[in-house]
């Protein structure tokens, strides 16, 4: 964790590691990994940047894309809406891919009473929205509560010395994310 960033690693199955990383913007003329590199150190981060830089990363796999940091509430059910367009979570939970397959899953029933004529589409779209709201308001209010601890500095530092401590109930933090 950095000032207004958090970068965080997994292994993968090669033994690789895969960085996916939240940056407030800033101006860089740098592309693919320098741009990387750039926010590193802007974040204070500059060991880990040469850490990074020494690793040997793979140039073809860098990806940036510019989104919101998540909702806290499924979108209104005027209309219907899956993925992101119903609600973005903070990305360092890893379920905006989930929550997309998920919300797929709540739509097909009413969708597919709509296109038997059992049901209106302003009624389909409210069932919908009703089921991706209890399925995920907790999870987008429990991912927002925590994603400024990873982005602030005196929060991430209030974070570390809960975590030191032992005081971060990390599964019930998991149970409510899922």
């Amino acid at each position: 964790m950095g000032e207004r960033c958090y970068l965080g690693l997994s292994r993968v199955e090669s033994g690789a590691a895969n960085a996916c990383g939240i940056f407030a913007p800033q101006d860089h003329s740098e592309r693919g990994l320098g741009l990387l590199l750039a926010y590193l150190r802007t974040a204070g981060l500059g060991a880990l940047a040469e850490r990074v830089r020494g690793a040997d990363p793979d140039p073809g796999s860098f990806c940036a894309t510019a989104a919101p940091l998540g909702d806290r509430r499924v979108a209104p059910s005027d209309r219907v809406r899956i993925g992101d367009a119903c609600a973005t979570i903070a990305p360092f939970t890893g379920n905006g891919l989930a929550m997309a397959l998920q919300g797929a899953e709540l739509a097909a029933g009413p969708l597919l009473a709509y296109s038997s004529g059992a049901s209106s589409w302003d009624a389909a779209a409210r069932a919908i929205a009703s089921a991706q709201r209890a399925r995920f308001s907790r999870r987008l209010l429990a991912a927002s509560l925590i994603h400024p601890f990873l982005l602030e500095r005196r929060l991430q530092a209030c974070l570390a010395a809960l975590v030191n401590s032992g005081a971060v109930p990390f599964g019930a933090l998991h149970a409510m994310l899922r």
